[in-house]
């Protein structure tokens, strides 16, 4: 139980082209604006940055969004 409040207290870390991060997000009517964005418009970094972000303990799970699954898995 513990392992599923930490997850759930904890928002979303966004990486990607900050401008069509905050477009979809409005398209959905989801306000994001508490949540981190780390603007990387180059898809094939987007993957490194998660998996650095991973391998420092800072996040626990990497969701894949629009990233060609090749790119993400070649890490």
């Amino acid at each position: 139980m513990t392992k599923i409040l930490f997850l759930i207290t904890f928002g979303p870390i966004f990486i990607g082209d900050k401008t069509e991060i905050l477009n979809c997000a409005k398209n959905l009517n989801w306000d994001i604006s508490d949540y981190e964005i780390i603007h990387e418009p180059i898809e094939n970094e987007t993957a490194k940055i998660a998996t650095k972000l991973a391998s420092e303990g800072k996040i626990r799970i990497i969701v894949k969004g629009h990233i060609h699954t090749d790119i993400l898995l070649s890490l």
